[in-house]
């Protein structure tokens, strides 16, 4: 699946975010620890097993010219597993990578290592040379035990990386039938069961539980899992239809259980679709077409018979969408007019485009060059970029300089020339290109060796500084870099094309003598940014690199800020709070600076703490600062930063040094046990917990959440830091749901071992709608909204009956029927449209507990100009 500019940009931006707030390069990822000796870890003796002596430690790996990737397997007891089976699996790291190693290396031929079955110390070794783009999975299955993945994102030549011991608790079998309500046997149905609450990871790249069973039912509608997971609490979940049994969770335990399914089909317009066909010019099927809706998120490829199929995303409320194609050597397709989901044969006829020749020269002496790739991103109408389009094809040796690509689809490109390292070249400079039907294009390209310019960094005194990144910029566009700017690869720079993106032409640090040299394309105009920390940080723009002299830049010192944090509890609770190493930020008090210190991003300026408690910061520039003590906790993705202002307004001149003392004693979290039942019945599984946690300098509330998970019983303990914190439970109801929310509690107030309970009652109500006839309607889609809190649940369409149910907190509720964004319940029950985006809110019901009279909802005429 192709990943379009914005999701790359979000991921980017997140990475980025991470490596500011928590003090940068931490080097090699924690699953990847290269050239380092495996060492032993001791376990208790169990009768039966194979203990793990201390005094007996595994033998470290010695240098050789394979690497050596090698863990080890314990049961639940600590004891070592002998004869699980060990997989791994290997596969390139991305296109891009390979098609760079291609230019120099040529073709890499690779095949996974053999399987290993465990020694009796549970240990498992695999050596082997692996390619350097390549990324690495490994699996461990065991019978009568849940199975084990881990994913290694590179491994270096020679390198010895230990994956450390995983556990393998029991594992449970899933097997059992699938049939209608009728007892009619369902054949060939796909479906998963689920966990509820899906098991924390200790690390990003650490071992994971596999937690998910996929199955398929036979002809006679049975099925077994051939994996197996751990005990607990799952759901089952069948594309395309509604599990009508089990109606709750099921308990999975060690050993087999037998879950029967039955299922009943969804609505055809709760999911619907569009299928169609892609074909040439003479109607013959074409394979691998990306087929999307335009600004849905729906898209998909052509099957080898040329099917497609478009599947309506949830959160997508238009019935009308524009679906576009794009497949190599072919013109763009794009429909004439908006498609209606639930559109069934669409038939799309691909033109095929014209050949292009591509020749790459040298432009100092015009010899040909012959190891180069090229982007050629297509310029499409709906701007959207993928990662596909700037991909580096046709990587690899061209005969005399010539690349001739045999079909290229009309219209317009932005093409650019890789070559190969060891060219000595730089890629060209991006060039627009006009591709016409059925008219072969020839163009030429030059390449030339990059300009060099040495760089040296000075303070104020004219002494060489040591250490400093220099970063040689460039915006595609032609914008001002700043500070805060995002510096990227190129191409992916040219992929996220945007006013705070900037290309990563080239970066050095300074020698000892202050000294550097930044390499980049000859007769372009680049910035150079010197980010810091250490110094104030520094944009030169415009910069050239064809200058002969060395350029000589010189860096403000700034001030340092130095100091402690106490008591020592609160930084070992921050610790545990998300796993990660508390830092220190500096945000700047005006908002407005012309100038923001800051690693890379330009965010803020951040120093870790130590063991000690004391940090410090140096560079930052003279000004009013509030100083922040920063740290994560997981979040429902990932984990999420958080910020504290400790002290506002410290003002700080050039060349100050100044220390504080930073006590956090009223921060420190309180321990708090917390009971939540769900209509009489203990709520397991995840709950949100929003913190209000007082104001920033700026007067805006400092939020916090935190996603704690609990037990079968419906408690759990959490530390939670002193504010006004609400608890709120996600109630699923078959593929919808609803939230209810508890009233607040607040962290100072409590004794330590004062349990909370939170008793929470949801409510229902049977609602059928008519048209202004009288007649039922099926398929109209309800939102529940609440007043002052806009949408809070989603359901699904009315029956062939109209009929639905509404869920949600007892009270009453507005309902509206819509295709787009939710209008205000206080707007007045007519039609607004934004586009083809048109909402309608139908009436207000209360909902109550228990069994109570449906209500009939009229539709007025206004319903009908909601689009189909």
């Amino acid at each position: 699946m192709r990943a379009t500019s914005w999701s790359l940009f979000a991921v980017a931006l997140l990475a980025g975010t991470s490596f500011l707030l928590f003090g940068g390069d931490r080097g090699e990822p924690a699953d990847q620890k290269a050239d380092t000796p495996i060492v032993s870890t001791s376990a208790p003796s169990m009768p039966g097993s194979a203990p793990i002596a201390a005094d007996a430690p595994r033998e470290e790996i010695r240098e050789d010219t394979q690497a050596i990737v090698r863990g080890r397997c314990l049961d639940e007891m600590g004891h070592s597993i002998a004869g699980v089976s060990a997989v791994l699996h290997g596969w390139p790291g991305s296109d891009e990578a390979m098609a760079k190693h291609r230019l120099d290396h040529g073709e890499i031929a690779w095949t996974d290592p053999p399987a290993f079955a465990t020694r009796a110390d549970g240990v498992f070794e695999f050596r082997f040379d692996p390619p350097p783009p390549y990324q690495f999975f490994v699996m461990l299955t065991a019978e009568g035990r849940a199975a084990a993945s881990r994913r290694i994102r590179g491994v270096a030549s020679k390198a010895g990386i230990d994956l450390g011991d995983v556990r393998l608790p029991p594992g449970c079998e899933v097997r059992g039938s699938v049939t209608t309500h009728d007892g009619a046997a369902i054949a060939g149905c796909r479906f998963s069961v689920e966990p509820l609450s899906p098991a924390p990871r200790a690390e990003p790249w650490g071992w994971e539980l596999r937690e998910r069973i996929d199955a398929v039912s036979d002809a006679q509608g049975r099925y077994s899992s051939s994996m197996r997971v751990p005990a607990g609490r799952y759901r089952a979940v069948a594309i395309g239809h509604v599990v009508e049994a089990p109606s709750g969770p099921v308990e999975l335990a060690p050993g087999s259980t037998e879950v029967n399914l039955v299922l009943r089909s969804a609505p055809a317009n709760q999911t619907p679709t569009i299928r169609g066909l892609v074909v040439d010019e003479r109607g013959e099927p074409i394979e691998g077409v990306e087929v999307s809706a335009e600004r849905t998120g729906a898209s998909g490829r052509s099957r080898d018979d040329g099917r497609f199929e478009l599947r309506r995303m949830g959160f997508v409320r238009d019935d009308l969408v524009t679906v576009v194609a794009f497949a190599d050597g072919y013109a763009a397709w794009r429909s004439g007019e908006p498609l209606a989901w639930g559109t069934d044969g669409l038939r799309i006829t691909l033109v095929a485009g014209s050949p292009l020749t591509i020749r790459v020269r040298r432009a100092p002496d015009d010899q040909p060059v012959e190891r180069f790739g090229v982007e050629l991103a297509r310029e499409r109408q709906d701007g959207v970029r993928s990662s596909d389009d700037y991909a580096l094809r046709h990587a690899g040796e061209h005969e005399r300089g010539v690349l001739e690509i045999g079909k290229v689809g009309a219209g317009a490109y932005q093409l650019v020339v890789v070559p190969a390292e060891s060219t000595g070249l730089a890629e060209s400079e991006e060039l627009r290109i006009e591709v016409v039907t059925s008219a072969p294009l020839v163009v030429d390209v030059r390449v030339m060796p990059p300009a060099r310019r040495g760089i040296e960094v000075v303070d104020a005194a004219g002494r060489g500084i040591a250490g400093v990144r220099a970063e040689l910029l460039a915006h595609e566009d032609g914008a001002t870099v700043t500070v805060g700017s995002w510096a990227m690869e190129p191409r992916h720079a040219r992929m996220n094309r945007n006013s705070r993106v900037v290309a990563l032409v080239d970066a050095a640090t300074t020698g000892a003598s202050g000294h550097a040299e930044l390499r980049g394309r000859a007769g372009s105009r680049f910035a150079l940014r010197l980010p810091g920390p250490g110094h104030v940080p520094l944009v030169v723009q415009p910069f050239s690199i064809d200058e002969p002299s060395v350029a000589r830049i010189v860096v403000a010192s700034g001030a340092t800020l130095r100091g402690r944090v106490e008591p020592s509890e609160v930084l070992a609770a921050l610790r545990a709070e998300g796993g990660t190493a508390p830092g220190i930020a500096l945000a700047s008090a005006d908002p407005q600076a012309a100038v923001t210190p800051g690693q890379r991003t330009g965010q803020g300026l951040m120093s870790a703490i130590d063991e000690d408690g004391r940090f410090a910061i140096v560079g930052v520039p003279a000004g009013v600062w509030h100083v922040q003590v920063t740290s994560q906790v997981p979040a429902l993705l990932g984990m999420m930063p958080v910020q504290r202002v400790a002290i506002a307004g410290v003002r700080l001149t050039d060349g100050e040094d100044r220390e504080i003392a930073l006590d956090l004693r009223p921060w420190m979290p309180r321990t708090v046990t917390l009971k939540v039942r769900v209509d009489g019945a203990p709520h397991v599984g995840r709950l949100s917990l929003t913190g209000d946690c007082g104001l920033d300098p700026a007067g805006a509330p400092v939020r916090q959440l935190r996603h704690p998970t609990a037990d079968p019983n419906g408690e759990l303990v959490i530390a939670l830091p002193p504010g006004t914190w609400t608890p709120s439970v996600h109630v699923a109801q078959g593929r919808s749901g609803f939230w209810l929310e508890a009233l607040p509690f607040v962290v100072e107030d409590l004794e330590p071992a004062a349990p909370l309970t939170f008793d929470l009652r949801s409510a229902r109500r049977a609602v059928t709608v008519h048209d202004e006839a009288g007649q039922p309607v099926e398929g109209l889609e309800l939102h529940v909204a609440v007043e002052g809190r806009g949408l809070v649940s989603t359901l699904w369409p009315t029956d062939a009956q109209g009929r639905t149910t509404v869920f949600g907190a007892p009270g009453l509720v507005t309902l509206i029927a819509h295709r787009g964004p939710a209008r205000a319940p206080s707007e007045p029950p007519a039609a607004t449209s934004s586009g083809t985006r048109l909402s309608l809110v139908v009436g207000t019901v209360e909902l109550l507990a228990g069994a109570v009279e449906p209500v009939v909802i009229r539709l007025p005429p206004e319903w009908r100009e909601l689009p189909r």
